[in-house]
């Protein structure tokens, strides 16, 4: 019995070495390493599936705040654009008020309620002009302004000194925002309009193209266009050709045919033979390019599309008057070529810049005009258009006004151009209903920009 349990004792231990063998260890280390790999590649991926999760939460936060700035900043930036769009109207609303408020004080005037009756005449000292030279109008503006005219010095460079009180500024300091309103006269420039009419070239705004051929003909202008191939003569007369009613191209304007030119334009169109539609209109007429738009444009309006009045049946169409009071000199020296004379022009200058200094107008009344001309820009009666009619170019009234608004509110900036057209209530006529009219004002156009 013994003895076969030291034999069973022996082959345990035998068993038991055979488990400890470098093979049976090297197996062991394999499987332990293999279950270690195995669990340490299962943390890494572990690892990078939190790192995705949080990259994304973080993009995700991220798109919510950009998102959200960019809503608030959206919000902010229409808020600004309404506000400036109403404010730009008030501006409108202020100048229509200026413009009847002038108008009344013109009647009041030739009432003779006063005590003297004067003919209602536009110019620089027009209530009308108040807000040409002032700053735009806001708080912030009022804030530069008032230490300027609140020291001891006499200069006045906007001119609001005896205007701007402590009412006014009070109200001034209502605006957070700031606009700027301007006046201009649309009567002190040529109306190319005035050559749309019936169609009959010996009765056609002869007027209108000897205005155009003096504003042409200035020796700098005269040059320019002579550069370009063209004569001050044949562009007149393509304008004149391009909206009027009559088939046939003037000899004038050196084309064959009215429409021919246009047609062979890309894309083809052909002469209107209407009235323009706004001054930038005139780059469709042959010859007519932006570098010649640049120099003669603010020297020509389309307002108003007809002609004040009309003379007796079978005489010619009398044109819109140009406002001698609002013209500018360098117009008028071109319409009048006796200007041009060295002594003249600066006889001329000198006095013309005493006159602005002063704010004062040229003429006072249309009786005035030629004896202003003639004293001003050496104008004599035996030259010019129609011997000694120069003059009827000219008036000291204006029917027709272009009110520019400009209104900035945090970073958005609107601006509206409106041209107003002033109607006298008791006037009926061909260019007015048939009716009484109940308004002092007209709207030609109106843009928003």
């Amino acid at each position: 019995m013994r003895k076969q349990l030291v034999h069973i004792i022996d082959w345990i231990s035998k068993k038991s070495y055979c488990l400890h063998t470098p093979r049976e260890l090297r197996k062991k280390d394999e499987f332990l390493n293999r279950s270690m790999a195995k669990e340490t590649k299962q943390k890494g991926i572990s690892l990078l599936i939190a790192i995705m999760s949080i990259a994304v939460m973080i993009t995700f936060v991220s798109e919510m705040i950009v998102s959200s700035t960019v809503n608030v900043e959206l919000a902010i930036m229409t808020r600004d654009r309404v506000k400036s769009e109403y404010l730009g109207k008030s501006g409108i609303n202020l100048g229509l008020y200026l413009l009847s408020a002038s108008y009344l004080w013109d009647h009041v005037q030739a009432s003779g309620a006063l005590g003297i009756k004067q003919e209602p005449v536009d110019g620089p000292s027009s209530l009308w002009t108040i807000f040409n030279q002032w700053p735009p109008l806001g708080a912030e503006v009022l804030n530069f302004v008032q230490p300027l005219l609140s020291s001891e010095s006499d200069e006045d460079p906007f001119g609001l000194k005896g205007l701007l009180n402590e009412k006014v500024a009070a109200q001034m300091r209502l605006f957070e925002d700031q606009f700027s309103v301007k006046i201009f006269d649309e009567s002190k420039k040529i109306n190319v309009n005035d050559c749309a009419g019936s169609g009959d070239p010996a009765r056609e705004c002869p007027e209108v193209i000897a205005q155009l051929e003096a504003l042409f003909a200035c020796p700098a202008e005269k040059l320019f266009l002579e550069n370009k191939n063209l004569s001050p003569r044949e562009l007149a007369y393509r304008i004149r050709d391009y909206i009027s009613s009559d088939e046939q191209a003037s000899e004038e304007s050196n084309l064959g045919s009215k429409d021919e030119p246009y047609e062979e334009a890309t894309p083809p169109y052909k002469a209107k033979r209407l009235p323009f539609d706004s001054i930038s209109e005139l780059k469709m007429v042959k010859g007519w390019d932006d570098d010649i738009h640049a120099v003669f444009a603010p020297y020509l309006t389309t307002y108003p599309f007809k002609p004040n009045k009309k003379t007796a049946r079978g005489k010619k169409v009398s044109v819109a008057g140009i406002n001698i009071n609002t013209a500018p000199s360098e117009l008028i020296a071109c319409l009048i070529p006796q200007s041009r004379d060295e002594v003249c022009r600066e006889k001329s200058v000198q006095k013309i810049h005493k006159l602005q200094g002063e704010a004062s107008n040229l003429a006072s009344s249309d009786k005035e005009i030629k004896a202003k001309i003639e004293d001003l820009f050496c104008y004599t009666a035996d030259e010019g258009f129609e011997a000694g009619k120069k003059e009827e170019w000219f008036v000291v009234r204006s029917d027709v006004f272009n009110i520019t608004v400009d209104a900035l509110t945090g970073h958005q900036r609107r601006k509206i151009s409106a041209i107003i057209r002033r109607i006298d209530s008791g006037v009926k006529g061909a260019d007015v209903e048939k009716r009484e009219v109940k308004r002092a004002y007209q709207i030609l156009y109106w843009k928003i920009t």
